[in-house]
């Protein structure tokens, strides 16, 4: 009976060695586990640092991120633009007889740039306004009706009817009336003739390429004896006195920006240097899937300094004070 109890004896004794093997293998694996994320965390946490050391030497603005602040390094930049920019073409086809202007020069509102063959267009406009001068019809018109007025105010008084019959009262009422009708029909065709000239004259004027505003001539791409149409482009011309650049803010900023309020933006190459920009509107949507909005803002370039198509970038936090950057 002896070796029945021992046998019995081990038995809970193996059990308990297992059991503690058990718990212990789940805290050997939270140990590792801890040790991982902090590996993790202190390489994302350097190569942050990293990032914003490299940045720092390129003359970047960099803005540290924490839990009360905004990493405005990841909103995507704006690309600054012209204001007034645009590509000019011509409203009827036909040959380019010739462009009076260059590339990089500056023009004035309304002063010619390039002009389409209009040699058939001045010639009507030439027929037009010898029409228009032709005036011997309304004064011939206007000299009958006074001579027919003229004629029946002295038939009308006559004290003695006895000596003028109705028939020759009637004859002069009717010729009056016919002299009255020719001098509005001449007059008429005056107006006609005048209508005439303005439409020779408007279509003459489409041959002409005008600058819309005053600017400086950006591109230019056609030439001379070139066949063009309605769509072809003929002339880019741009207004660099004033810029604009569209900017996706955080909602953190929506309701706190005031419009015509300037601003400070951090611009890249080539200008590498703070600017100032004055906000003329924002969009009351919100981007749901960045949550973002849209603001326009425009920036002073009446001295010329700056060029068109760098990039700026939103740098302010919600809690700082946005002073206007000369």
């Amino acid at each position: 009976m002896q070796p029945e109890k021992k046998a019995m004896f081990h038995y809970p004794s193996v059990r308990l060695r297992q059991n503690s093997a058990k718990k212990q293998l789940p805290m050997f694996g939270k140990a590792l586990l801890a040790i991982a994320i902090f590996g993790i965390w202190n390489g994302t946490a350097t190569g942050a640092d990293d990032r914003r050391a490299a940045a720092t030497r390129h003359g970047q603005v960099v803005t540290t991120a924490t839990v009360d602040t905004i990493d405005t390094q990841s909103l995507l930049p704006g690309l600054v633009e012209p204001v007034q920019q645009v590509t000019l073409s011509v409203p009827v086809a036909g040959v380019l007889r010739q462009v009076l202007v260059a590339e990089g020069q500056i023009v004035q509102e309304g002063q010619l740039l390039a002009q389409m063959d209009q040699r058939i267009a001045a010639a009507e406009l030439e027929l037009a306004q010898r029409m228009t001068h032709r005036e011997g019809a309304v004064a011939t018109a206007t000299a009958h009706l006074a001579m027919a007025e003229n004629l029946l105010d002295r038939l009308m008084s006559v004290k003695d009817r006895r000596a003028v019959s109705e028939l020759e009262v009637a004859k002069a009422a009717s010729d009056r009336d016919a002299a009255l009708a020719a001098l509005q029909a001449a007059r008429e065709q005056a107006s006609e003739s005048q209508a005439n000239r303005q439409l020779a004259e408007a279509r003459l004027e489409n041959h002409n390429i005008r600058a819309p505003f005053s600017g400086q001539v950006l591109r230019i791409d056609a030439q001379a004896g070139a066949t063009m149409t309605n769509v072809t482009p003929v002339i880019t011309l741009a207004n660099l006195d004033q810029l604009r650049v569209e900017l996706y803010l955080p909602l953190a900023w929506f309701g706190h920006l005031n419009l015509n309020q300037e601003y400070p933006l951090a611009a890249a190459a080539p200008v590498n240097r703070p600017i100032s920009a004055r906000l003329v509107a924002f969009e009351p949507v919100i981007a749901s899937a960045t949550q973002t909005f849209r603001c326009s803002f425009e920036i002073d370039n009446s001295d010329g300094v700056l060029p068109s198509g760098f990039a700026v970038h939103w740098t302010l936090q919600p809690d700082a004070k946005a002073p206007a950057t000369q």
